[in-house]
């Protein structure tokens, strides 16, 4: 019942943002979705707040998981670069020399130039780059950690004897596809 719950209120914290883009003009979506939009700090708050819960967690038990103290990390780093550290929010410049190497001109690491791709360098250093992305690199985490792990730990003995070795955190395979629902056209962006 509690798993069926979760599922529930997770697949409606999905959809529910999306399903409204159906039935509203194109000029209040562009609103939304914008730069400082209400979207964008939907996903900040979203981020920060499993960071508190997987925080939260960590602290719960006395014998250390160190794995939820990484997604409480990762996941923290993510609210920040959501809204660039709320440079825009506390009204503080960004320091010159990372504007000089920034694509939006603010405070995140995931817009530096050679990460998106915008550098006038070689095409080793262009390959290397795209590599780094930080939307590819989300996307192969998802696809493998919430998806492929957890089909692999379902159906595969070996494969669940080796992940409770390495005492991986397995998550439900429908949590998974809700990444598929939030984002689908991922796999063409690869």
């Amino acid at each position: 019942m509690v798993k069926k719950t979760i599922f529930i209120i997770s697949s409606m914290m999905m959809l529910l943002p999306y399903s409204t883009l159906l039935f509203l003009h194109t000029d209040t979506i562009l609103l939304l979705t914008q730069e400082d939009g209400f979207y964008e700090y939907l996903g900040a708050i979203s981020f920060f707040l499993s960071s508190l819960i997987f925080l939260l967690i960590f602290f719960k038990y006395k014998i250390k998981y160190y794995p939820l103290l990484i997604f409480a990390l990762a996941f923290f780093f993510a609210a920040g670069e959501e809204v660039a550290w709320g440079q825009r929010i506390l009204q503080f410049e960004t320091p010159q020399a990372l504007e000089a190497i920034n694509t939006q001109k603010e405070l995140t690491i995931h817009n530096l130039n050679f990460i998106q791709h915008t550098t006038d360098e070689s095409t080793i250093t262009s390959f290397i780059s795209s590599l780094v992305n930080f939307n590819h690199i989300f996307i192969l985490f998802w696809i493998t950690y919430c998806i492929l792990i957890p089909i692999a730990n379902r159906y595969s003995f070996r494969m669940q004897n080796f992940f409770s070795r390495l005492r991986l955190l397995i998550i439900p395979i429908w949590f998974g596809f809700l990444f598929l629902l939030n984002e689908p056209e991922s796999c063409y962006r690869i």
